[in-house]
């Protein structure tokens, strides 16, 4: 919920923030897509 409150906000973001939110996203549709198996 944190990273939806600082996507919302829309500040405080460089390439790092960037990177890291990419990354942690796409590990949660890893995870959804082998519980669906």
């Amino acid at each position: 919920m944190e990273m939806r409150q600082r996507l919302n906000t829309g500040k405080g973001f460089n390439a790092l923030d960037l990177y890291i939110i990419a990354s942690l996203q796409s590990i949660v549709v890893v995870q959804e897509g082998i519980a669906s198996l």
